[in-house]
């Protein structure tokens, strides 16, 4: 499809989407998505190489994808195995197991395909933080997409439980269950609880063996746990044992948000080992597309060119040479990729020529 296609899409979609929060009375949830996406996008800036349509389709997957199969799955496993939903025990494996169980799995469940599918370059040539991203923009769509089925009323009594910096929640809808008397218990919320098991999953290019899903596994369970004791305050005994895990829920936020500038930090660094061979890369086809530039170094329009243009591009070829130094065992996948970033990022050039 061209791009100017989709990018006719893509304005469409955001007219609709926009139009239809406004409308609803939750137009607020809307720009409170659009500006956590905006930072989460500044401050991965130094790393990140996933196309941002790539992070605009797996919004709208989110929105309109994960959130009504899941909301259909639970409606099946409800009318089918679980007792009359208007009971007590009917609330309590709806709310208290279902719930959780469903939605943090189906939230996870496109992750894993982009990790597994290995036809399309992001199973490759993503790194941890642009798998943080993804699941960042499906939990954010996902989240959307609940605040239209609670309205604002019920939004409005919403208290943030988030690392704050000058009155701003540094974590989208960490949420803290006040309301129903337990301030101890936090819901890291639909969008950080998915940019956290994409951020674990996203680590399993850097690990090796058997050891290497421990981290995913780890918060999926994490996450089910603290979702399903914010939305068991009524219908788990106040004497259970299980209130004893509060403190889990409460730095659940904080570990997240280390977590993810740790990741940036560290891929960083290991970016500046492998660009260097990128960057001559890319300098060689740049001379091919301006033969002017026969030697020297680049000015700083060209330079400028680089950044805005292809260092999305010569970041994947990063990441692909960081992930055969971790599982050379790759390389036919690997190779397989390259030659279409590199196919892509000469006609990117080609606008330079001339």
């Amino acid at each position: 499809m061209p791009l100017k296609t989709r990018l006719i899409y893509l304005a469409v979609w955001v007219v609709v989407a926009v139009a239809v929060h406004l409308l609803m009375g939750v137009g607020l949830s809307l720009g409170k998505a659009l500006l956590f996406a905006a930072a989460f996008l500044l401050i991965t800036w130094p790393v990140r190489s996933a196309p941002l349509q790539t992070l605009a389709l797996l919004f709208f997957a989110g929105l309109l994808v994960v959130s009504h199969v899941t909301v259909l799955l639970q409606f099946a496993i409800k009318g089918l195995f679980l007792p009359p939903v208007w009971s007590n025990a009917g609330r309590f494996w709806g709310s208290v197991v279902l719930a959780p169980i469903s939605e943090e799995i189906m939230k996870l469940l496109p992750l894993v395909l982009i990790l597994l599918w290995r036809k399309r370059r992001g199973a490759t040539l993503f790194g941890a933080t642009d798998f943080m991203l993804c699941g960042l923009m499906i939990g954010i769509g996902f989240n959307l997409f609940e605040d239209v089925m609670k309205g604002p009323e019920k939004l409005a009594a919403v208290n943030m439980a988030a690392p704050v910096v000058g009155g701003v929640p540094l974590v989208p809808w960490a949420e803290m269950q006040s309301a129903r008397g337990r301030p101890d218990i936090v819901y890291l919320g639909h969008a950080a609880a998915t940019a956290f098991m994409g951020l674990a999953l996203g680590w399993s290019r850097y690990l090796k063996g058997k050891v290497r899903y421990i981290p995913v596994i780890v918060v999926l369970i994490w996450a089910i746990w603290g979702h399903a004791l914010y939305n068991g305050i009524t219908a788990i005994s106040r004497d259970s044992l299980v209130w004893i895990t509060a403190p889990l829920t409460q730095i659940a936020p904080y570990v997240f948000l280390v977590a993810t500038l740790g990741s940036i930090v560290f891929e960083w660094l290991r970016l500046r080992e492998r660009l260097p061979v990128s960057e001559q890369i890319f300098r060689q086809r740049l001379r091919a597309a301006r033969p002017g530039l026969t030697g020297g170094p680049l000015t700083w329009v060209d330079r400028v060119w680089s950044w805005l243009l292809c260092r999305d591009l010569v970041r994947q070829i990063g990441y692909a040479r960081l992930r055969l130094r971790v599982a050379p065992e790759e390389q036919p996948v690997v190779t397989r990729h390259v030659p279409a970033v590199m196919a892509e990022l000469d006609g990117r050039l080609a606008h330079l020529g001339g």
